[in-house]
Parts: structure tokens; sequence; C-alpha cells
């Protein structure tokens, strides 16, 4: 059931929201925006809720096709990656191991908010949940082709 990882990852980003106040002060939240974050390689993708007075985490069956204002896929090795730094978004963008549609103008603003704030996968995380490491992750799903 997916139900348990939502409320755990929608109270570890309320509690980073609450902690690092400031970590999306540049992106304009004055209207709900979700995002959707769903790893190729995985059965699961994770709708991002932000604005409002009710930030939240879904976790969602990947066969769910619930609308969001932007849309991230990419296999987890490469998110996880791009998330800490090791890669750089635009370049794995560019070479079509990243996809997005939607509002890009809200990705945007995601990635350097996130950047600015320099978290790790651990502030991310609901508490007592292990981080998974890129090597953990498993080798990358099936080769896509082309940008989003």
């Amino acid at each position: 059931m997916l139900l348990p990882l939502s409320l755990g990852l929608s109270a570890a980003l309320r509690r980073v929201l609450h902690q690092r106040p400031d970590v999306f002060d540049r992106m304009d939240l004055s209207q709900h925006r979700t995002v959707c974050i769903a790893p190729t390689d995985m059965p699961v993708s994770f709708q991002i809720s932000l604005g409002g007075l009710d930030p939240r985490v879904r976790a969602i069956a990947c066969r769910d096709t619930r609308p969001s204002d932007a849309r991230i896929e990419a296999p987890i090795r490469t998110l996880i990656n791009v998330f800490e730094g090791r890669e750089d978004g635009d370049a794995v963008f560019f070479s079509n191991d990243l996809w997005i549609e939607g509002d890009t103008s809200l990705i945007v603003g995601l990635r350097n908010a996130l950047e600015e704030a320099e978290l790790t996968l651990a502030d991310l995380l609901p508490l007592g949940l292990p981080i998974l490491s890129a090597r953990q992750a498993g080798p990358d799903g099936p080769s896509r082709q082309g940008a989003r």
C-alpha cells in the first residue's frame, strides 16, 4: 500500500518547509502547483503538491494518470545523481536521459530552489527510511529516446 509512504514523504516535506521556509521563496507558490517525479524503472511515481495550505507528496502507481503541472521522468539512478549534484540536470536533459513536460518554469524554479538550499537526500526522506544511494539504485531502466 502506498499510503504509509505518502504520509511519511509528506511529513518530510513539511519538516523541510518548517525548518527551511526560505527553500521555496524563489518559486511563485501563491497557487497550488503539482510536480510529478516518475522514475522510469520503478512501479511508483511521486506527485508533489506545493503551495496552498497543505503541501504533500503522494506516492502513486505508475498507471495512475493524475494531472500535474509538470512531470520529470528518468531512471532512479539519474534522478538521485542530479539531485545530489553528481550530474548536471541540463546535460542529462539534453542527452535525453531525463524528460520533462508541462510547466518548465516550475521545474527550473524547483531545481534552483533545491540547489540553493543544498538539501541532501536524507532531508527529503521520512525519518527512519534508509537512504538509497545511486549505487544501490540498480541498473538504469530500458533506454528511451527523445526529450519530452
